[in-house]
């Protein structure tokens, strides 16, 4: 399970703040936040830090929920297997 990174926490807050000042309002940070959330959750990737994620203004991104392939013992791919049934009520905010 991905869990979010709990560090530069002040790197977060002050790119945070210039979103904002930006023009981000909260309910399209959140939003976007809840896509990312998905996302991660659907193709299994690594999450990034939030403060790279807003200073990069992924709020606004589009995210391709299919499944990342992963390599198996023999050389091959396999499809990740996504939780088909995950909504909003699985993201804590």
């Amino acid at each position: 399970m991905n869990t979010p990174k709990k560090e530069k926490k002040q790197d977060a807050s002050k790119a945070y703040y210039e979103a904002r000042l930006g023009g981000a309002s909260v309910d399209e940070l959140l939003q976007g936040a809840k896509r990312y959330a998905k996302f991660i959750k659907a193709t299994h990737t690594f999450s990034a830090m939030a403060s790279n994620w807003l200073d990069d203004s992924r709020w606004s991104d589009e995210y391709d929920m299919t499944p990342h392939q992963q390599a198996n013992s023999r050389g091959g791919f396999v499809a990740s297997q996504s939780n088909s049934s995950f909504d909003d009520s699985d993201i804590p905010f």
